[in-house]
């Protein structure tokens, strides 16, 4: 199996009912691109815990919370 990408058929190659429906995740591209846009601006907020996560537990515990909440917001993308 080859991993060209030249060699996979686009989407429009692709019979309908084996792709999946966008929409039911994102009604049109703004509304992705604004989830997007939303998970990348939380990036700063997890960078700053690094280096510190073994400072306290709390610490811990709050860097937790930014990355879940980062891999909740991502999982559609």
């Amino acid at each position: 199996m080859s991993n060209n990408a030249s060699s996979l058929p686009s989407r429009d190659q692709i019979p309908p009912i084996q792709t999946w429906n966008a929409a039911t995740v994102f009604p049109n591209r703004e509304a992705w691109e604004a989830a997007t846009g939303d998970v990348l601006a939380l990036l700063p907020e997890a960078r700053k815990f690094a280096g510190k996560l073994a400072e306290s537990p709390q610490t811990l515990a709050e860097f937790i919370e930014i990355a879940e909440k980062i891999q909740r917001q991502s999982k559609n993308l």
